[in-house]
């Protein structure tokens, strides 16, 4: 009867410390799925800042088109160096996925036309036939530029369902 009930102990004692290593290892995989979803919630928050940025650049710009006004082309550069530093900051992060580094790229390459026009169009260098056709072509830039950035958040979008079923599983 006492090896019995050293057996059962035994037992119990065994089933509860494999309960225990099992309930800490799920914790610290938990946490480490937290902490990289985290990482990506804080990647997403900095594309959308990008975007945020580049509308108000748009908008800085239409301003300076407008009124000539310096504090608007000063807005707009500041926003332009704003976007570019996001950008440039999340570039290893969109490495991780093709589209996502594809679109980054497109977006990255649009971004340095649109600068090089608008630079142009400032210093009223015609690049086109007329200054009001260079206008044109960098308003539709932009909103092309527009169209290309909500596609790269929408593929980091993906980038982050996908690692988050991987995770999962």
């Amino acid at each position: 009867m006492r090896y019995f009930k050293k057996d059962i102990i035994g037992i119990l004692a065994a089933v509860i410390m494999v309960f225990l290593v099992s309930a800490v290892i799920d914790t610290r995989l938990d946490m480490v799925v937290f902490e990289r979803n985290q990482e990506m919630l804080e990647d997403y928050e900095r594309i959308n800042d990008a975007v945020i940025s580049y509308d108000q650049s748009r908008l800085s710009f239409r301003l300076y088109n407008r009124n000539r006004d310096k504090a608007s082309l000063e807005e707009y550069k500041i926003s332009k160096a704003d976007v570019f530093s996001a950008l440039e900051e999340l570039s290893p992060v969109f490495g991780n996925n093709e589209e996502t580094n594809m679109n980054y790229r497109i977006v990255s390459q649009m971004l340095e036309h649109r600068e090089e026009l608008i630079d142009a169009y400032v210093l009223y260098a015609v690049q086109g036939e007329s200054l009001s056709e260079d206008l044109e072509y960098i308003l539709s830039l932009s909103d092309r530029i527009s169209a290309q950035m909500n596609s790269l958040a929408s593929s980091y979008l993906q980038q982050m369902n996908s690692v988050n079923e991987e995770n999962m599983l």
